[in-house]
Order: structure tokens, then sequence, then C-alpha cells
């Protein structure tokens, strides 16, 4: 696959959002969702799901996942989908 750069503006927008973790593999998704002509809901859909999965891995705390215990519920509901 293609090298692909991430402008500074969705990279600061990332990281203010605490979302800074997509970051590593963000290019190689966009590449594959170009190159498969993925809808933006699917790949939104498929780039918050790594997130999820990062979080609940023991990359971060789950239970921090907004500041107040709510990781748990929103993995519930990605795995209900």
């Amino acid at each position: 696959m293609s090298s692909r750069t991430i402008g500074t503006d969705l990279v600061t927008a990332l990281k203010r959002l605490r979302l800074g973790g997509l970051l590593p593999t963000l290019a190689e998704r966009f590449t594959l969702a170009e190159k498969e002509d993925t809808p933006y809901e699917d790949l939104l859909l498929l780039l918050l799901a790594d997130e999820i999965s990062r979080r609940v891995d023991g990359h971060d705390d789950p239970g921090k996942f907004d500041g107040r215990g709510r990781g748990h519920h929103l993995v519930f509901l990605a795995e209900g989908d």
C-alpha cells in the first residue's frame, strides 16, 4: 500500500478528542478504504471499533473511556451490532 501523510489539523483534532490512539493505523485505514471504495460510515465505524478494541485490550483503562466509567457500556453497544 502507498504511504499516506495525515494532516496536522487532523492529528491535532484527534489528540484534542483523546483519539490519538487511532493515529498509528489511520493512514493504512484510509488507503485501504480508498482502495476498496469503503463508504464513509463504514470507515468511521471501523476506526471507532479499532479505538474501542485498543482501549479494552489494556492499552488504556476502559473504565476511563470518557472519564465517568462508560467505556464498558460503549463496548456492549458495539458488540450488539
